[in-house]
């Protein structure tokens, strides 16, 4: 029988422990420090367990909710490594002051929010809203509507199905394999690469400072294109997608696209000084 309401302490420096959950209980981890590793089984039940540094822990089990977190006020201290299994349907929710998060094989909502450490990421579904004040974000095969804040590290993602929205003041947006219906880069100074299909009837945008902006579109496909540009270089590998760059005009905006379909995709490219280029998939997949 699965028990509705249970809280343990945890002060040893290495422990573990393990119980029975019902489909629909979320997964609530907060205010640890050192390394959060949050892996998948086909269980229904959720494994916790720390190791390397003292801990002062609390797991409880109210509502529907499992929580595991530090008793510590404030920022805790140390770099223990804290590992829990969970199902693959299990919500997840992870928040944390000073840790690297990792999390594999999940099929289900997820959200992290660390201050400093890296988050790294391999599933979600539905929900995904990643977080990260002072680490790099890394995300793939994840599927659904996904949110990424950074402040100035790294954000990496691919092999996303959906919807993706990026923000960062000056970390560079590596995108991969994306096939999504909407896409949303912001940046002020950091660098976008997009490589990935333009899905039709869907939206690109990517918008940056300073930073350069380097984007894929496969020729084949029918494409509405407009560039946003002040003193910023603009130069296309694709010949249907070309326009002249006129240097004596400061602000410059080129419509460009491949007419006859009307299901295009749309691409709207802002910059103010960062250059601008199109690229072929073929090039890409080349390495150059």
């Amino acid at each position: 029988m699965l028990a509705s309401t249970f809280l343990l302490l945890l002060t040893a420096a290495a422990w573990d422990t393990a119980f029975a959950v019902r489909p629909g209980t979320r997964l609530e981890v907060q205010n640890l420090a050192g390394e959060i590793v949050v892996h998948t089984w086909s269980r229904d039940e959720v494994s916790v367990s720390a190791g390397g540094a003292p801990s002062d822990m609390e797991v409880a089990f109210r509502a529907g909710v499992v929580t595991v977190r530090s008793r510590t006020r404030g920022a805790p201290q140390g770099h223990g490594r804290h590992a829990i299994s969970i199902p693959t349907w299990m919500a997840l929710e992870v928040r944390a002051h000073q840790a690297d998060v990792r999390v594999s094989g999940l099929r289900a909502p997820l959200t992290v929010e660390s201050r400093v450490g890296d988050i790294t990421v391999d599933g979600g579904r539905d929900r995904i809203a990643l977080t990260a004040l002072g680490g790099a974000i890394r995300l793939r095969r994840a599927q659904g509507t996904v949110e990424i804040r950074s402040v100035a590290s790294t954000v990496e993602a691919s092999d996303i199905r959906g919807s993706l929205r990026i923000a960062t003041t000056g970390g560079n947006v590596m995108l991969d394999a994306i096939r999504a219906n909407l896409v949303a880069v912001r940046t002020v100074s950091g660098r976008i690469e997009y490589r990935g299909q333009v899905e039709p009837h869907s939206r690109y945008q990517f918008a940056t400072h300073d930073g350069e902006v380097s984007v894929t579109l496969p020729e084949a496909r029918p494409v509405t294109l407009r560039v946003d540009r002040y003193r910023a270089a603009f130069s296309s590998e694709l010949p249907s997608l070309r326009a002249p760059n006129d240097s004596a005009r400061r602000f410059q905006r080129t419509h460009l696209g491949v007419p006859g379909h009307s299901g295009s995709a749309h691409v709207l490219i802002e910059s103010f000084s960062g250059p601008v280029r199109l690229r072929r998939m073929e090039t890409m997949r080349s390495g150059t």
